[in-house]
């Protein structure tokens, strides 16, 4: 025995040339073992992120459609929808690309809600306003409005709930007010 040599000796005569060649562990895995694991870890982070990603929205009820939703199709065109529960309404339009604009109000006689779908009957109130035809996609949070006009224009926004977005403005209003008012008096 050489000095320093414990006894390792696993089968061979004379010690090892190093202890990683003593110890006969393959660490290598086959082309196919790898391809395979590699496979079946994908398989399940893919469940997992669908199981994460993939929520079904539920609808909405009829109380929770009901209150006053507003938004605007493109920057020129707004709207404000008021859904009462007796199953009537208001629908006001207000296009800023009129010569004159003024809010053209809508009676809405009739709406129901089936599943996510909305439909609402509508009359003009105001003489200059034309007759549209109103549909909505609905959630909790959020209408998808598609407005029909008669000339054939069909025009989609989405509406948030109004006290959601009187909110937002009041509150950043409030923010921008105090932080100018404090900034006059540094």
């Amino acid at each position: 025995m050489q000095a320093g040599y414990i006894g390792w000796q696993f089968g061979r005569a004379g010690p090892p040339a190093s202890l990683s060649s003593a110890v006969s562990c393959d660490t290598r895995m086959s082309k196919q073992r790898f391809i395979a694991l590699a496979s079946l870890c994908g398989v399940v982070m893919l469940f997992v992120f669908l199981a994460k990603a993939t929520v079904i929205p539920r609808n909405p009820t009829a109380k929770e459609v009901t209150g006053t939703w507003v938004g605007w199709f493109d920057d020129r065109r707004y709207f404000r929808l008021k859904l009462a529960e007796n199953g009537t309404g208001l629908f006001g339009d207000y296009n800023l690309s009129d010569t004159n604009p003024k809010p053209k109000l809508y009676q809405i006689t009739k709406w129901s809600l089936e599943g996510a779908k909305l439909a609402m009957d509508l009359h003009p109130i105001d003489p200059d306003a034309s007759p549209l035809a109103l549909s909505a996609h609905a959630s909790v949070t959020m209408l998808r409005l598609t407005v029909t006009e008669t000339n054939g224009w069909t025009g989609c926004a989405m509406l948030r709930p109004e006290p959601e977005i009187d909110s937002a403005i009041h509150g950043t209003k409030s923010r921008m007010e105090d932080y100018e008012a404090a900034a006059r008096t540094k």
